[in-house]
C-alpha cells in the first residue's frame, strides 16, 4: 500500500473534483484510471462489462467515444465492485476503501507517466 506521507497526498487528491465530472472526457479518464487500478487489459475490462469484443468496447470508453451503457455499468458493479456513482459521476466515497486507494494510486501513476493530464491543484 502506501506510507503515511503518501496517504495524506493520496487523500488530498480525493478531494479534487473536476468541473464537469459527468462529461464524456471525465468518464473516459475514470475508465482509464479504473483499468490501471485493477491491472487489467482493455479486453478483460470489456469482458467484465459484459462485452463480447471487450478490447474495442473498453477502448471506446477510454477514448471518450462512448459512455458505458447501463447494462455495462451494472455488470462492472457486479463483477468489479464499482458503483454507478463512480462510473457516471466520479464519486469516490461510494467505493469500497481498498478500491479508493487503488484508484487514487493509479491516477498518480498515470499522471507521472504522462498518460493522463494532471488535475489542477
Amino acid at each position: 500500500m502506501f506510507g503515511l506521507m503518501e496517504h495524506s497526498t493520496v487523500m488530498r487528491r480525493a478531494r479534487i473534483v473536476p468541473k464537469n465530472p459527468e462529461s464524456i472526457e471525465e468518464t473516459a479518464r475514470r475508465a482509464r484510471i479504473t483499468r490501471e487500478a485493477f491491472g487489467y487489459t482493455q479486453n478483460y475490462m470489456g469482458l467484465m462489462a459484459g462485452g463480447t469484443d471487450g478490447s474495442a468496447m473498453w477502448y471506446n470508453y477510454e477514448k471518450g467515444i462512448n459512455f458505458p451503457e447501463r447494462s455495462a455499468a451494472l455488470a462492472l458493479c457486479r463483477n468489479c465492485r464499482l458503483t454507478l456513482a463512480w462510473i457516471y459521476q466520479g464519486v469516490l466515497d461510494t467505493l469500497p476503501g481498498d478500491l479508493i486507494a487503488k484508484i487514487l494510486e493509479a491516477e498518480i501513476r498515470l499522471e507521472e507517466r504522462g498518460e493522463i493530464e494532471p488535475r489542477r491543484r
